[in-house]
């Protein structure tokens, strides 16, 4: 399963490795646009295309019954949620990322991608992109994103590496040049035997 999804070009990708794809996105246009995709690909059968509000946790924990059954997707049942550009804009990370989790079978691995907080970051996105608005912060810190990850309680080996990446940049007036921006790549298993409490 991907969350954010966009338009499913990485989703699209992943299925020449995996049985069954899942892409997720809070926009309904991006998600029209990837069922259109899906409606014409020869393994249609093998995706779905899901609009669902990353606000409406309770959807994806099951709490609300109605709610969760609109999803389509039955619990404990995919070896991978992924993840990449996605969570600096979203207000509720650990909450979000606690109930993806629930999708994950015994064992199954999430994989988080993002931009870390540099002095630099703020250039990341186009002129004008405002925290708040277009997004929730400017990229995350190595501790951000391992505490949310911790403190859900349902995963073990956790990971996290850096790497350098370049990116166009510019301000729509000058000529975009490349500017360095550093990726944080986090990779975690959902606990084998999953208890409310781990001894």
């Amino acid at each position: 399963m991907e969350i954010g999804c966009g338009t499913g070009l990485l989703s699209l990708l992943l299925l020449d490795e995996l049985a069954y794809v899942v892409g997720q996105d809070v926009s309904e246009g991006m998600v029209k646009v990837f069922a259109n995709k899906i409606s014409q690909h020869p393994r249609k059968d093998d995706m779905l295309a899901l609009h669902l509000d990353l606000a409406q946790v309770d959807a994806l924990k099951g709490a609300d019954t109605q709610a969760q059954a609109k999803t389509q997707l039955p619990l404990g049942s995919f070896d991978l949620i992924f993840s990449q550009f996605v969570l600096h804009h979203v207000a509720n990370v650990e909450e979000v990322i606690s109930a993806f989790s629930h999708y994950l079978r015994p064992g199954g691995r999430v994989i988080l991608i993002d931009f870390e907080r540099t002095e630099n970051a703020e250039r990341f996105h186009p002129l004008g992109f405002q925290v708040g608005k277009e997004l929730e912060r400017h990229g995350l810190t190595e501790e951000e994103i391992t505490t949310w990850v911790t403190n859900t309680g349902r995963f073990e080996q956790i990971q996290l590496q850096k790497t350098k990446f370049m990116k166009n940049v510019g301000d729509g007036h000058l000529p975009k040049q490349e500017e360095e921006f550093s990726l944080l790549f986090l990779t975690a298993q959902n606990y084998i035997l999953w208890l409310p409490f781990r001894v």
